[in-house]
């Protein structure tokens, strides 16, 4: 629930021009990241961060789940018009639990 409001704010927020916004609430600055990645994603405990350069966000660093996470949605986002318009159809077809075993 707390992601759901943190899109939510970012969805609603509006940054000025001259300011980059920062996702995450985990940061690291690129001479830390340099030094050694493995201990800036450890200390990160799975949360995505950002690596900032000159204050400004650079890259978005995230885990293998988290990255597929957001694929997940991202492909439901994509279907949910297909879905619902398939789910409009006056079409249906009887199935019986036992034939689908």
């Amino acid at each position: 629930m707390q992601t759901l409001h943190k899109i939510q704010h970012l969805i609603e927020y509006e940054a000025e021009e001259n300011m980059d916004e920062i996702l995450t609430e985990i940061v690291t600055p690129i001479s830390e990241f340099k030094k050694n990645p493995n201990l800036s994603v450890k200390k990160a405990k799975g949360k995505p961060f950002a690596v900032l350069t000159n204050n400004k966000p650079t890259f978005y660093v995230l885990t293998p789940e988290v990255f597929d996470d957001l694929l997940e949605k991202a492909w439901e986002l994509k279907m949910m018009p297909e879905l619902i318009e398939a789910g409009k159809s006056d079409e249906w077809i009887e199935v019986k639990l036992d034939d689908l075993l």
